[in-house]
């Protein structure tokens, strides 16, 4: 007997990338053992992206509960995901796979998912879905403000395809049910309030298009802040002039580039980092993104270990003549990551860390 486990395809809302939820659903009265999952990618439509540099960000990673699974290319266009050991799913459940850290591409993809099973039986066939990059409906998704107050309603603003007949979009963020959004659409740009949160959470904007049996995803993702790191200056008294901050550093020197760009730093003392971004004439969309990450000394695990507190803060220039600053305050022992990029074209960006006193940006 054949025991198929039957893949479905699903993007999630996961910070600033994107995630690929993966499925495997056992409708059969026995269990089934899965070996491993193999992923087949062909662009369907739409120019190849630009890759950036290996080291500009972190690896794709691969999860299921507390399983960790090994994501390797296995030949051209194609991957495979193993578990350390092969995970049985018992009948009536179902298994999700999360691929975090994809970045979103121009185009649409085809992806062919097969789950193999440890039955000698004939394995079943891959189930087939098309997705497709943010660039296709959805030109930007951004929040103002980025960072708010718990319980604060904020507003997530967008510019997209004007919504019609069979492009249908939806907001989703937490456990709090998909909120479809075409009725707060004015032509291209759209507008909701988020009646508030009470932590750091991430958004995606979702565009549906629905044609006969095809069903295309396209979508934008954002992290919105609850809270702003605190500054400790400490006593200050002088009798002559005071210097508030000290040397400047450069975070991210003034450049023009069509690159992406990212460093991390840990700063000894409390600053201030402010940045810049302003496209080309041949860009649209230049983004530029701050992240802090503190500890907090008032919050631990089931281990003992102090949790760690994220602040985003990110700003899109639609083009040359909208160019977009950011000022964020950083915090003596922080993790500082500064990002900035652009689908197409040169853009032109700095980033610059101002101290609260002696200490220094040291590299990460």
């Amino acid at each position: 007997m054949t025991h198929h486990a039957a893949p479905t395809c699903t993007l999630a809302p996961h910070g600033d990338t994107t995630a690929l939820r993966l499925t495997l659903a056992n409708p059969t009265p026995e269990p089934v053992t899965c070996s491993h999952v193999t992923i087949t990618h062909r662009r369907a439509s739409g120019p190849e992206p630009d890759r950036p540099a290996d080291h500009q960000h972190e690896p794709p990673t691969a999860s299921s509960g507390t399983t960790n699974w090994d994501l390797q290319p296995a030949g051209t266009a194609r991957h495979e995901l193993r578990p350390a050991d092969p995970v049985t799913i018992t009948p009536g459940t179902s298994l999700d796979i999360l691929l975090k850290g994809l970045r979103p591409t121009q185009g649409s993809t085809h992806l062919e998912v097969t789950c193999h099973t440890t039955s000698a039986a004939t394995q079943p066939p891959p189930a087939v879905f098309t997705i497709t990059g943010p660039t296709e409906d959805i030109t930007s998704f951004w929040a103002e403000p980025a960072d708010v107050k718990a319980g604060t309603p904020f507003t997530l603003r967008w510019t997209a395809k004007a919504p019609k007949a069979g492009l249908a979009y939806t907001i989703c963020y937490g456990d709090t049910a998909p909120v479809p959004v075409n009725s707060f659409m004015k032509g291209q740009d759209g507008t909701w309030t988020c009646p508030g949160i009470q932590k750091t959470t991430a958004f995606a904007l979702l565009a549906t298009t629905t044609s006969g049996n095809d069903t295309l995803t396209s979508a934008r993702t954002l992290t919105v802040g609850v809270g702003v790191p605190n500054l400790t200056v400490g006593r200050l008294s002088a009798d002559g002039t005071v210097t508030l901050f000290t040397r400047p550093t450069p975070v991210l020197p003034l450049t023009t580039t069509h690159e992406p760009r990212n460093r991390t730093h840990h700063p000894t003392t409390d600053g201030l980092v402010a940045a810049h971004i302003r496209p080309g004439t041949d860009c649209a969309n230049a983004l530029l993104r701050l992240r802090v990450t503190t500890i907090d000394p008032d919050k631990v695990d089931s281990t003992g270990k102090h949790l760690t507190v994220v602040h985003s803060a990110e700003t899109l220039a639609p083009d040359s003549n909208a160019p977009r600053n950011l000022l964020v305050p950083v915090p003596k022992g922080a993790t500082l990551a500064a990002y900035t990029m652009a689908a197409k074209g040169s853009y032109t960006a700095q980033v610059t860390w101002y101290p609260m006193g002696t200490g220094s940006l040291d590299a990460i």
